[in-house]
């Protein structure tokens, strides 16, 4: 006889970016989850079903968790062992310089925990297995918003008869990692952004 087989695990907010999921960093609900199947094992995946990642747990084998890791849960269950399956993660944000990306797939050598979006690697089950190595971690990118302005009586506070730095010409700002300058901007109105920054 053959036992049925399940895939699901976490879709998370990364902080750092680093494709782990780590101690403080929440699962993020309303993602949309696709499972793709290969049935003829000729190499093309069509689409099977999809699934909302939910702030509540699914199984009966997985009611011991913590309530508070069931942030982002997600399950594929009545699964044909045998069956080649891919986990897809669509990004719910993925416009503007905040929106979220798909953190590095595979920093833990596909173990619990770590990220395998957006389009997993190919998983088959076997008979009754619960494959629970499929996650994926989402981050925003982070930016730094410089404001200048003449400091007249030296105080170190932006007052009320104090102006922000002319346009004309404007101050150049370095953005500076290791030691090295990687961009530069030019402040318009006594600002300048630096946006799209990797977390971490």
């Amino acid at each position: 006889n053959t036992k049925l087989a399940c895939i699901g695990d976490w879709v998370w907010l990364d902080k750092d970016a680093d494709g782990m999921q780590d101690a403080g960093e929440a699962g993020l609900n309303g993602v949309k989850v696709e499972l793709w199947a290969d049935p003829d094992k000729d190499g093309t995946f069509t689409f099977v079903r999809d699934t909302t990642t939910a702030d509540k747990l699914g199984g009966d084998d997985l009611t011991t968790l913590d309530v508070n890791e069931s942030v982002g849960y997600y399950e594929f269950c009545d699964l044909t062992p045998g069956t080649p399956y891919q986990v897809r993660f669509v990004n719910p944000d993925p416009d503007g310089p905040d929106a979220y990306r798909f953190s590095p797939p595979g920093a833990g050598a596909n173990v619990p925990g770590d990220s395998n979006g957006p389009i997993s690697p190919t998983v088959v089950l076997t008979s009754g297995e619960f494959n629970r190595t499929i996650d994926n971690g989402f981050y925003r990118p982070g930016s730094i918003h410089v404001f200048g302005f003449l400091d007249k009586n030296g105080d170190g506070d932006f007052d009320s008869d104090e102006v922000a730095f002319p346009n004309d010409p404007g101050k150049t700002i370095e953005m500076i990692l290791n030691g090295q300058v990687i961009d530069t901007k030019v402040t318009v109105g006594g600002e300048a952004f630096f946006e799209g920054l990797m977390p971490g």
